[in-house]
């Protein structure tokens, strides 16, 4: 499940120009492991800091999207913080 939440907010960010299409690549399920998992996650999260998107001037429809980031940014984060916690010695 982890690695399809990445490659979904992965296919998000590149559909929102949010991160250049072929700076990341997609995670497999079945060859990937989870310290794949886990460096890719730090290394998006790294890529795509709260602080570095830009802040809407006023409202429009793009507020919706920003939204969308931020709340798929704090699940990255989770899911990082998820696999350091349960595999301390891996990060």
């Amino acid at each position: 499940m982890g690695i399809r939440q990445y490659n979904s907010l992965l296919d998000h960010f590149i559909e929102q120009n949010v991160v250049p299409r072929d700076l990341f690549v997609r995670l497999n399920a079945d060859e990937d492991s989870f310290d794949e998992l886990g460096v890719a996650c730090t290394l998006l999260n790294a890529y795509v800091d709260e602080e570095d998107m830009p802040a809407p001037t006023a409202p429009t429809s793009s507020m919706v999207v920003v939204h969308s980031d931020t709340q798929e940014l704090r699940e990255l984060r989770e899911l990082r913080d998820m696999l350091r916690e349960r595999m301390p010695e891996r990060f």
